[in-house]
């Protein structure tokens, strides 16, 4: 009984460590990423960013469409059955939903994309960005080992590594008037870097061997998963589609930079504590008061994250987009605020 309390209490250690990396790389990350964005709002035009984000809207769609549910799948299976057949499968089903979606999307979807908005550059500036997500497809399997293994430091020392060099890469590219190409790049240079990153700690290479037994043991765990995803990402994007069929791109722009200072920043916070909780919920899925434990502290640790922080946005929201922003974003005052409220009430 001791042995078994003090693994316990030994996993939930770890766990907490994990919540406590993941959350310095998402304050680290989000919030250069943030400064960044304020830079960029200073040297790009609203119009630019809203491109930018119809662009990412269709890219996004690769980029939850790459894991296929792939990492939640192989994190959940149990360790006495994961063999490397599984992995192996993963990462080849990973590639082939990739590249076949990229061939979809760049070929098909962002040509008609482009008419029905009215900006022609869009059938051009989606298929560069989806060579972010692409590259990130790369690197399941090394990720997933690294979470199995619960090293979520290194995780996060990688990601905020390659978030520092990709914010460097855009800001320098903005001051020589790259404009809205300036954060393609800085995409696809962070993704590339990760992948990059977290392959050289890992060492992991796929076999040419593809076992179609494990494939369907993967599928079974991941099917779901897709559609759930995918639901859910569409949900989530159908205003900024409504906002630049309606409006354009420069209402879209001001919108853009209002939901990446305040839902962004939640959704954010809210991923970095569930990623670390949910290994311990794939742990521990059979300790029912165990999973209650772990839930409750999710939910009161993205409370006081997230509330005092939108607070702050709320209030001094006016001050802070005229100061920050410049006068072409004056408009984003009131968006600021309500979204700053709904994310209180979403958290």
């Amino acid at each position: 009984m001791g042995i078994i309390k003090t693994k316990a209490s030994s996993e939930s250690a770890v766990l907490i460590s994990g919540v406590s990396w993941t959350l310095l790389q998402v304050l680290v990350g989000q919030g250069s990423n943030v400064l960044v964005r304020i830079v960029l709002a200073v040297l790009i035009a609203p119009e630019a960013f809203g491109v930018f984000t119809m662009a990412a809207v269709i890219s996004g769609i690769l980029g939850t469409m790459t894991e296929y549910g792939l990492a939640a799948a192989l994190i959940q299976m149990d360790s006495r059955k994961l063999r490397r057949e599984h992995f192996n499968a993963a990462f080849w089903m990973s590639i082939f939903l990739s590249s076949t979606t990229f061939v979809v999307l760049a070929g098909i979807l962002a040509p008609i994309y482009a008419v029905s908005l009215e900006e022609p550059a869009l059938a051009i500036i989606i298929p560069v960005l989806m060579v972010a997500p692409y590259l990130h497809s790369l690197a399941i399997i090394s990720r997933v080992k690294l979470a199995r293994q619960l090293k979520f430091k290194m995780i996060s020392q990688i990601t905020m590594t390659a978030q520092l060099i990709s914010i460097a890469v855009a800001v320098v590219l903005a001051m020589n008037e790259f404009g809205l190409w300036s954060l393609v790049f800085q995409a696809i240079t962070l993704y590339g870097l990760m992948a990059a990153f977290t392959f050289y700690q890992t060492r992991w290479l796929p076999s040419i061997n593809l076992s179609m037994s494990a494939v369907r043991e993967i599928y079974k765990f991941s099917g779901y998963d897709l559609f759930h995803r995918m639901f859910i990402y569409l949900s989530a994007n159908l205003d900024k589609i409504m906002i630049a069929k309606l409006l354009g791109s420069g209402p879209l722009g001001i919108y853009a930079i209002c939901y990446l200072l305040t839902d962004v920043i939640r959704q954010q916070l809210m991923s970095a504590v569930n990623k670390v909780m949910f290994t311990g919920f794939s742990r521990t899925k059979n300790d029912t008061e165990q999973v209650k434990t772990y839930h409750l502290e999710i939910i009161q640790i993205c409370t006081l994250i997230v509330t005092p922080f939108m607070l702050l946005i709320i209030l001094f929201a006016e001050d802070s987009v005229r100061l920050l922003l410049g006068e072409q974003w004056s408009a984003a005052t009131i968006p600021l605020q309500l979204l700053g409220i709904a994310a209180i009430i979403h958290s």
